[in-house]
């Protein structure tokens, strides 16, 4: 079939498994219908060391961590480096309402990032590029 290539994309999707995490339970909950009517499997966490917890849990089966930046406790950009020494392949999407904060933006530099308020259209065509292996992901 001429449309086999989207088919396996959107079917690489639907395996996909993403953990979201942010300290309000409304973002959480906004971004899970979101993430999984485009079919992914979403898991929550409410806190930067229940995130860590699912991924000692989840292991490899993770492909993807949606984090905010400002948490209480270990904010989002601990948390990602955490995840990154420990699940080097496990990929990770900032989200923040205060992008345009400079020390964020400092932080953020060259990082995946979401600026709340975000639609579904924008988080899922972050996510998809995020989960799409590109020549030039390193």
């Amino acid at each position: 079939m001429t449309r086999r290539g989207t088919f396996s994309a959107r079917s690489e999707a639907e395996r996909a498994t993403i953990l979201v995490v942010d300290d309000e339970e409304a973002i959480r909950r906004m971004m899970q219908r979101m993430l999984g009517t485009s079919g992914y499997t979403v898991l929550q966490a409410c806190s930067a060391m229940e995130a860590l917890s699912v991924c000692e849990e989840q292991g490899a089966a993770l492909q993807l961590v949606v984090t905010d930046v400002t948490m209480p406790g270990m904010n989002g950009f601990d948390l990602a480096q955490r995840i990154s020494e420990r699940w080097p392949a496990v990929r990770v999407l900032f989200i923040s309402g205060c992008a345009n904060d400079l020390s964020v933006r400092r932080q953020l530099y060259e990082r995946p990032m979401l600026a709340k308020p975000f639609t579904r259209d924008e988080l899922a065509n972050k996510v998809r590029e995020l989960l799409t292996p590109t020549p030039s992901t390193g």
